[in-house]
Parts: C-alpha cells; structure tokens; sequence
C-alpha cells in the first residue's frame, strides 16, 4: 500500500475531469463540469465534477467522491488498486516501502497458497478418496472440484507440522494449528473436506473444514480470525461471482459453501455467501462495490430466517435493494438445484420479491391478524424493524406496506415508528439523527430537493473559502447547528488546524453527511452581499437554536412543576427570562434595529 504521502502526491496531480470524460461526455458549466451520471439512469446531467477541488457529485443519486472513488466505483476497484493504477497514469512511483523485503503478509498468503496445494493433492490421491467420493455423490464435478480448489485434511493430529516443519508459528498465526498447553501444536483441520476462502482477487486467505463422519463435531469448522481472514469481512466465492454481478447487477446471497459451489456448476455465477454468519454492514459495502441488487435466497428453517432479518438491516442500510426468493420449506440451494434442475432454481430467483413485502406478509401468516392481539404483536415487530432501518427511501416503503396490510393510515404509522425506542442503544448520534427524519426532503441532499436554510448557507461559505474555521467556532458552539451538528463538531476539529483538507473532513464523516458536504461545495449561489448574508445565517442559526432549546426549557418547567420542585422551576424560569432576552436582541439586530 502506497505512503498517506505518495496517496496525496497522486490525488494532486491526477485531474478528475480527465479521467471522467474516459467514461461519460463532460461539458463546461461556469467553473465546473457537468455530465450524465454513470451510476443510474440519467436523462439530465445531474453530476457536477470540479477541477478546482477534484471532486464528483450527483445531485439526483448522491454519489460522489475524489478521483480515487470515481475509479473505484466505475471499475469496481479497490483503493489500493484505484491508487495503484492512477499513480501510474500521473508519474507518481509508489515506494511500497513494506515491500521492498517480503513482507509478513506476503509470507502468510505464500504459505496458505502452499497448504492449499497440499490439501488439493490430498483430495485426488488415495488418502482423499472418501472425501473425493463424498463430492462426487452430491453431484460436484472434477472440474468444479479444481476451479474451487477443494481438498482434504488428513486425518493425522500433525499433519502439516510434519509437511511444513520450518512454519510452526505461520501455521500457528494462519489459524491451521492449534497450540497446546503443552507447547506443542496440533493441526485444527483433521479428516475434513476443505474449502479455501479467498479473497476478492483470489488470493487464499482461510479455510474451512466439513466433517466426513457424522459423530463428528461440528459439522462445520472455520479458521478463525486471522491477518488475512476477518470473519463478518468476506464473502464466500465473491472472486468467482463478481464481474457476473457487476454485469448483471445483482447479487445472489446464499447461507453454505456447497449453495455457492452447485450454484456455480448450474451457471448461476453471481452467487456468494456470508458463510455461516448474518450479514454483516462490512459484507454489505463490499456487496455495494459491484451491484446495487441482492436476491436472498436462504435456506427457510429458524437460522436461514434469522439470518435473513439481520441481513436485511445492513443491506437495505447501505442504500441496496433487497428481495427475497422463497425456496420450499426444508429445502437448501445445493439440494434444491441438483433434485429439482437449474430452471426451477432460476424461476425461484426471478418470483424473488421486495424485502418489505415478504417481511410484512410473514408476519401476517404467523400472527392471527384478525385478533387485537395478533395486531399488535404485528405491529411492535414490524416498527422495531423499521426503526432499524436508516435508509430513509426504504423505511417509507416499510411504512406503506405495513399501513396497506394493517389498515392503518401512513401518518400513524410513521408517528409510532418516530416514537419507537431506537434499535440500539450503541447507535451514533448521526444514525439517530437520520432515522428519525421523516421525509427525504428534510435533508437536502439532492438538488431537485434542496431547500437552503441558514445552516446550509454558513456550510456553503466555509467550504467557498468566504469565511475561517476558527471565525465561525468563536460565533457558534457546534451543539447550535440544529441540523447538521455532527458536521460542524468535525469541521471544528479538522478545521482547527492550520492547514486541513477535505479528505480529512469526509473520511470522519457518515454518508449522508459527505453527500451534504459534496453538494455544498459544488453548488453555486450568489449573493448581493456575502457579509451580510454570512451575519443573516449566524443569526438565524442562533435564532433556531434558541427556540429549540426554549422548547426543551418549557417541557423542563412543566416536568418540575409536577413534582414540585419548586427551587427547579425558579431556575428554569430564569433561563427562560434569559432565553427569550437574547432572542429579541437578535430579532433586533436582524431588523436592523441595533
């Protein structure tokens, strides 16, 4: 991986509006650039890409980013590859210090890619035979077996410490030994039919193990976590399935390697799995690198629904579309393709249907609907889901379902989910601030939505150069930023120095908030007087401030009033007094009457 330095050196001299003509007809805009948007159907441009502060944002899907982002979206790249290839472009020789001897990580994916040759060779010699004839009795082919690179652990304790002798700590570190109380290791893997684990360009990073014998337990063994393997951060079988899915654009998401593996023998190449985990929001952003689609079709027994509800969660959080196939009740991918053939398999695919109807439903055929019971029970459910859920677009769609299927209007839908207690108490305080709006409209973000209030209006001019940091922060406390206070707390922070960037604001930010910033600085307005306007948004920022928190006053007042606390209300009253005393000086001030 390049230095922060050499990332900065290229991100400088790479110029974004190049590289984004490669892609989409660009065409000059005042001091910007306009194009159709390349990451959704696009009939008017709504992407403004700025040469000034090597930035693209579209105003109509919100996505954006520096240089590095556009490639990494367009190509389906990671940030090491995107820095690699645009470093080469613009004449920037990354250093690769780390690498200049080989390092830990190079030693550690060289001795996977050994162990899993030794496995592979194991499978297909007489010592892998019951393991080789398990595979073909469900159905696998030899050339399946080779282009998922299968094996078999034999059934010794020391197996790969007597193969790989020099590598007892590596096999240690990998997760392919196991140390013993009595300092001696012994090999996790034993009689097991093998399944590497790669990553997304292909490289063997784990294993897991299935028992050949049924009084072996468990059934499934997984590698745990090691330098190369983060359970929660991989998906199964995603080196195989990701150009289908970025062609396709959509991802097949099934619970077992065997689901991926008959799945890709019938030609169903964008099919992968969280293995044996609920999809984790690491999974899912991994997911949205190449298709803005994911089918789930787990497995419906009590862990392939649990599964699915987690899954769910982060996906549709992470702005994905998700829909569900039905597979029959008892029946998994694997066996279901190999009994009832492909086509079945790709009729259940195309039945699939939006997460938010099949949620709904189920909870209706397992509920008595028709009792005030059953009602209930549905409702708490469905709004503790719902609550979850951040993506704004897919809580509405959640809200319209559930009031169409519960014959209760949207408004009191939507007010129970507002009140409802948040999913997690862990939730940051912007997800919190995101799941409680209650139109998309009440953050602009898109520019056919955007409504400039004071808040937006102080933004737009720190991010112009108008006005400093430091000079705003004397003004306002970032707690005074009624709707954007998680932006002004960082831009404090970062700001504070005497030279910050942009990446440094972003990278600390959540995506709602770096689609606000983006816009921001890529709108252009124009005033009569920027100082005047710049004091009228000070103002008005104060002025909102203060109303909300005269609001919290008066709610204080009438708690301590009914308790009795009589010392209480005094001191409220008082800060009431002061509260509105400062409001009428700025009215004033305002008016022009100071």
């Amino acid at each position: 991986m390049a230095t922060p330095d050499e990332i900065a050196l290229v991100r400088e001299r790479a110029e974004i509006v190049n590289l984004v003509s490669r892609y989409v007809s660009v065409r000059k805009a005042g001091k910007n650039f306009v194009a159709l948007c390349p990451f959704h159907p696009d009939k008017n441009p709504s992407m403004t890409v700025s040469p000034e502060k090597n930035l693209f944002h579209c105003f109509a899907c919100g996505e954006g980013g520096d240089i590095f982002k556009f490639l990494m979206k367009i190509e389906n790249l990671s940030f090491p590859e995107a820095v690699e290839k645009i470093a080469a472009e613009v004449g920037v020789k990354l250093s690769r210090a780390e690498r200049s001897a080989p390092s830990k990580f190079d030693a550690y994916k060289e001795l996977n890619e050994k162990i899993c040759q030794h496995f592979q060779k194991n499978l297909f010699n007489s010592a892998g035979q019951k393991a080789f004839e398990y595979l073909k009795h469900r159905g696998f082919l030899i050339e399946t077996m080779k282009k998922f690179r299968l094996g078999y652990s034999m059934g010794a304790w020391d197996d790969l410490l007597r193969n790989f002798p020099k590598d007892k700590e590596l096999l240690n570190t990998l997760g392919l030994t196991v140390p013993s109380k009595e300092s001696h290791s012994y090999d996790r893997f034993r009689d097991r039919l093998i399944f590497p684990i790669f990553s997304g360009q292909g490289d063997v990073i784990g294993f897991a193990g299935r028992a050949l014998s049924e009084a072996d337990e468990p059934k499934y063994l997984n590698i745990s976590n090691t330098p190369l393997f983060e359970k929660g951060h991989v998906l199964y079988g995603l080196n195989f399935a990701r150009n289908t899915a970025s062609e396709q654009k959509c991802f097949v998401m099934v619970e077992g390697y065997a689901d991926v593996i008959a799945a890709h023998q019938a030609n169903f190449t964008n099919v992968v799995a969280s293995m044996g985990t609920a999809l984790t929001s690491e999974q899912a952003r991994l997911i949205k690198r190449y298709a803005p689609l994911v089918i789930l079709a787990y497995d419906r027994d009590a862990a392939g629904q649990a599964a699915t509800w987690r899954g769910i969660r982060n996906l549709s959080n992470e702005g994905l579309d998700v829909e569900i196939a039905l597979l029959p009740v008892d029946e998994d991918p694997d066996n279901f393709i190999k009994t009832k053939g492909p086509d079945a398999f790709r009729k259940i695919l195309d039945d699939a249907r939006p997460f938010h109807q099949f949620y709904v439903q189920y909870l209706i055929e397992t509920n008595n609907a028709h009792s005030g019971a059953g009602k209930q029970k549905i409702l708490q459910e469905a709004i503790a889901f719902i609550k979850g859920i951040v993506n704004s677009a897919r809580r509405h769609e959640m809200i319209r379902e559930l009031a169409s299927q519960v014959s209760i209007p949207d408004e009191e839908i939507a007010l129970l989910v507002r009140n409802a207690p948040d999913a997690s108490k862990t939730a940051s305080a912007t997800e919190r601030t995101t799941t409680t709006q209650t139109t998309p409209q009440s953050r602009p973000i898109l520019q056919n939505q955007i409504s400039l209030g004071p808040e937006e209006h102080l933004l737009y001019f720190l991010f112009q150069g108008h006005l400093s940091v430091p000079r705003v922060a004397r003004a306002l406390e970032a707690t005074q930023f009624v709707k954007y206070p998680e932006i002004a707390r960082v831009l404090y922070e970062v700001g504070s120095q005497e030279r910050w960037k942009l990446d440094q604001l972003l990278e600390q930010l959540s995506p709602d908030d770096q689609t606000i910033v983006r816009g921001l600085m890529l709108t252009e307005l124009s005033f009569s007087s920027v100082d005047k306007a710049i004091a009228d948004a000070m103002t008005q920022i104060k002025l909102k401030y203060l109303e909300e928190h005269l609001r919290k006053l008066n709610t204080q007042i009438a708690q301590a009033e009914r308790s009795g606390d009589k010392e209480i209300v005094k001191q409220l009253q008082a800060k009431i007094i002061a509260n509105r005393k400062e409001q009428s000086i700025l009215k004033r001030l305002q008016e022009g009457g100071i």
